[in-house]
């Protein structure tokens, strides 16, 4: 097994080898980079986790009842104006 961290020596321990196993992490987005051809079936020997930065919507869940935690949403929701990310 190789254990890599980056996308760089991922994509260097991909090149080198199709036979051992590959452990990926800080690699960004895999499907992205193309370290594998999808998140659902990746194929080939390449295993690990998925850092993608590119998040562009995120649910939240809260209670509207709950002045605290409505408080908490509108935060959320300026940072998500601010990251042009959609709640």
């Amino acid at each position: 097994m190789i254990v890599t961290s980056g996308g760089p020596s991922a994509a260097a321990a991909k090149q080198a080898t199709s036979a051992i196993p590959i452990i990926v992490a800080n690699a960004g987005d895999v499907v992205e980079t193309g370290l594998v051809s999808s998140l659902a079936r990746p194929g080939g020997n390449i295993s690990g986790v998925n850092d993608p930065a590119a998040v562009k919507r995120v649910a939240v869940l809260w209670n509207a009842s709950d002045n605290a935690m409505t408080l908490r949403y509108r935060q959320i929701e300026k940072a998500a104006d601010v990251l042009r990310m959609s709640i």
